[in-house]
């Protein structure tokens, strides 16, 4: 799309959304063409809704010939522009003239991707020589049978005037971090650190959840003893290395099945209800598979009962230590849940 004068998003008595995914946007019909991220005249007074533009991923092309002012009139209540980051290459706005971001905001999003170490990513570049860029999107309007649209002379001198007022980021794995560079003619987004490894985090999503417990406990169940599963350094894959995901780095009791941090009777009948006790089917840890035997049957409940977590709050608050009456006590409660789920078939 070709924009013969400017390109406002917004107005003094409205708000406006825009979002670039793909194809080209050229606003270029005068030299001091604008694409403006909330615009409006100061005169009469009055402040219109927020406006935003989103370039999401990297298979576009936005040039302005002009300038990109991103509510230089403070005519609306707030002005973003959001980078959707797809990949480890994004769309940069391509300006002729000035980058006014001052007065604007920057959201980073992430979609199907994740940020990496080292990652950088050109948001807005001015100063660009935009005639050779012009005329490679002629070339692709011409293939579509339309007529090549008539350029303006575009400015080849601008910079970066200012820095966002605010900067919002979504996480990243530990040990990362956001970072906006800005220089005289370029907004730069970097991530940079290095990744923490959280030990346990076999699927690498930074968290020690019920996925990786249930990978381990396939790992133990196929007796391979592969090196990166072996958490206590005996060079074996087994129970012992269980525990210790447990005990030592979740921090937290056999029969705990939502993984909150205690072992209690909403474990029980959150694993009931799924339905899988003593049917022989496939089970998670999620699912009363405690005995890491890919089943959820009697041996789970002895297991997380001699772990005597049952009802004690969370390990990091006790010290626990199995009591005599705690294993019978345990099992009359599992087999009272199990009765009223069978009575209820």
């Amino acid at each position: 799309m070709q924009v013969a004068d400017h390109f406002a998003i917004g107005n003094r008595r409205g708000s406006g959304v825009v979002t670039i995914t793909g194809g080209a946007l050229m606003v270029d019909g005068r030299g001091d063409s604008t694409l403006y991220i909330g615009r409006g005249n100061d005169n009469p007074p009055g402040v219109g809704g927020p406006t935003s533009l989103e370039i999401l991923g990297d298979d576009a092309t936005v040039l302005v010939s002009g300038n990109l002012s991103m509510n230089a009139s403070d005519v609306s209540s707030k002005s973003t522009l959001i980078a959707t980051i797809t990949g480890a290459t994004h769309t940069p706005i391509l300006v002729g003239g000035d980058a006014l971001i001052d007065n604007g905001h920057l959201e980073v999003k992430t979609l199907a991707y994740t940020p990496a170490a080292g990652d950088m990513w050109t948001l807005v570049r001015t100063g660009v020589e935009l005639t050779n860029l012009a005329t490679a999107v002629d070339g692709q309007i011409a293939a579509q049978g339309y007529d090549v649209p008539v350029h303006a002379d575009p400015a080849v001198f601008g910079t970066i005037q200012g820095r966002f007022r605010s900067v919002t980021t979504p996480a990243l794995r530990p040990g990362l971090s956001w970072q906006v560079d800005y220089s005289t003619t370029e907004v730069n987004l970097k991530v940079v650190g290095a990744v923490v490894e959280l030990k346990g985090d076999f699927n690498g999503n930074s968290v020690l959840d019920s996925g990786d417990i249930n990978i381990l406990s396939a790992s133990v169940r196929a007796g391979d003893n592969v090196v990166g599963f072996d958490l206590n350094g005996d060079k074996l894959v087994n129970q012992a290395d269980r525990d210790v995901w447990v005990n030592d780095l979740r921090k937290t009791y056999y029969g705990d099945a939502d993984l909150n941090g205690q072992f209690d009777t909403t474990d029980l009948v959150a694993v009931f209800q799924v339905g899988l006790y003593e049917t022989g089917q496939g089970a998670r840890w999620e699912q009363g598979d405690w005995s890491g035997d890919d089943r959820f049957d009697s041996s789970d409940f002895v297991v997380a009962f001699q772990a005597g977590g049952f009802e004690k709050g969370p390990r990091a608050a006790v010290s626990a230590v199995p009591e005599p009456g705690s294993l019978t006590l345990f099992g009359l409660a599992a087999l009272g849940l199990l009765g009223v789920r069978r009575r209820s078939r």
